[in-house]
């Protein structure tokens, strides 16, 4: 998709966008910027943020924005075509699932790049500049690593990896943040303990296989406590507390969810959309080898989320039962072995988790190459203050380990890109501009020296 222009009040429609091979002459002068959105497994809509589309097309780009493979129009990878798939055995169903990661991503947008470069007159070669958002800029990273070439400048949008970690010492970080916010969100409603206790109470009573959900999914303490993940947006606390409301009123009134209050919850852990997340995301967040359900495992030592200390057969405790001395802490982007018993679209994949868990996944980063920058590829990142999914620290220690990466620190949350485009590409877009009046500057200093001699 190429934005060629926006047009205000309306929607996205072919008015404002336009599918294409051959790109006109008029955008072949503007530079374009190649959008990676987060995920992994999310769709990639060219009219999500208007906003951000006018600002960038302001500063002279045309925008192209990719599914990545398995996403939106990409042939999307929902479980049922999976389960279909009657020659694959979960092996090769689990190696199949492998395929659509990072570094594959990578090699995907490069060959789209050398095809554009062939339909460029003079052998011109096109050269992309990125902004990627979340996990876009892990896939930043590694196109970094394997093919520079491709890259004019990179921009990143809380999005900067935990390169080089431990992945027991990243969600050790992460799980820090998990619970700081859910003591906020303790602190700032009063009773939600109360609240929380009681719908774990009525879930244990009614029987969670008795509260349906999407298909074949159901209710269960431990999946009510993954609403944590909206913690980490501005207006997470109150959407999570309104609705841990209006679920404890179907509870207590019908015994069960009503459709808008099953839609509601889902919208927010969007896993039965996106299948990709809950099996891939724990391999974005590591260096190589495998992650063996390492949220999980790190969970379990920690005070506040005994409920996911689950026995050799796999069953958990019920989390209503959890002591009153101490609040039941919210998990976030971490998911567990029972995300695969109560959700419609991972019920069928439940044994290629478990081998994606035991994968021997290679590093996505050249490390050696990332910190020489050998091409001298201008990287700018903006990390976020109260971003609860990618704590600011390793997001620095990350920025050092880039060559030519220039760091700003925000105040703001890990999805302001969608909600305050502006100001965040103008943080950014202030450091990239100083740089180029300074590289000018030192360029014409030079040719000065030159002339001298």
């Amino acid at each position: 998709m190429v934005w060629e222009e926006v047009v205000s009040g309306k929607s996205c429609t072919s008015e404002t966008w336009t599918q294409r091979i051959q790109h006109d002459r008029a955008l072949r002068k503007r530079p374009i910027l190649l959008y990676l959105c987060g995920g992994p497994g999310a769709d990639n809509p060219p009219c999500r943020v208007r906003e951000m589309n006018r600002w960038l097309l302001m500063k002279g780009y045309s925008i192209l924005y990719v599914d990545y493979r398995g996403c939106g129009d990409s042939s999307p990878l929902p479980s049922q075509i999976l389960s279909q798939r009657a020659d694959l055995d979960q092996h090769k169903m689990a190696h199949y699932i492998a395929q659509f990661c990072q570094d594959n991503i990578v090699r995907d947008l490069e060959a789209i790049r050398l095809c554009l470069s062939q339909l460029e007159p003079l052998g011109e070669v096109i050269k992309w500049t990125t902004l990627g958002q979340s996990y876009g800029g892990y896939i930043s990273l590694s196109y970094l690593s394997m093919h520079p070439e491709g890259l004019s400048e990179v921009f990143i949008t809380g999005g900067l990896p935990p390169c080089g970690m431990k992945i027991e010492d990243y969600f050790q970080i992460e799980y820090e943040n998990i619970v700081e916010q859910n003591q906020r969100f303790y602190s700032h409603f009063q009773d939600a303990d109360i609240l929380v206790r009681r719908i774990l109470t009525l879930i244990t009573n009614i029987g969670p296989k008795n509260i349906p959900m999407t298909g074949r999914g159901y209710m269960t303490g431990q999946k009510l406590l993954t609403l944590g993940r909206q913690f980490g947006s501005k207006v997470g606390f109150p959407e999570v507390y309104n609705l841990l409301c209006t679920i404890k009123k179907d509870l207590e009134t019908v015994g069960r969810l009503q459709p808008d209050t099953i839609h509601e919850f889902e919208s927010i852990l969007h896993i039965d959309e996106r299948p990709l997340y809950p099996l891939l995301l724990e391999q974005t967040w590591c260096s190589g080898g495998p992650t063996r359900w390492a949220a999980e495992r790190v969970a379990r030592k920690i005070r506040g989320f005994e409920y996911l200390q689950a026995s050799e057969d796999g069953t958990y405790p019920d989390p209503s039962l959890t002591a009153t001395e101490h609040p039941i802490y919210f998990t976030a982007n971490t998911y567990c072995r029972f995300h695969y018993d109560t959700h419609e679209e991972l019920i069928e994949l439940k044994e290629a988790a478990e081998l994606l868990a035991e994968y021997d996944w290679e590093c996505p980063y050249d490390f050696e190459k990332l910190m020489a920058n050998p091409l001298g590829v201008p990287v700018y990142a903006i990390s976020f203050e109260r971003d609860m999914h990618l704590d600011v620290g390793v997001s620095a220690r990350t920025a050092a380990m880039v060559g030519g990466l220039t760091l700003v620190i925000d105040p703001g949350w890990h999805q302001d890109i969608r909600y305050r485009p502006a100001e965040v590409l103008e943080n950014l877009f202030q450091k990239r501009d100083t740089a180029m009046r300074w590289r000018a500057a030192a360029s014409s200093r030079q040719a000065e020296t030159s002339v001298g001699q």
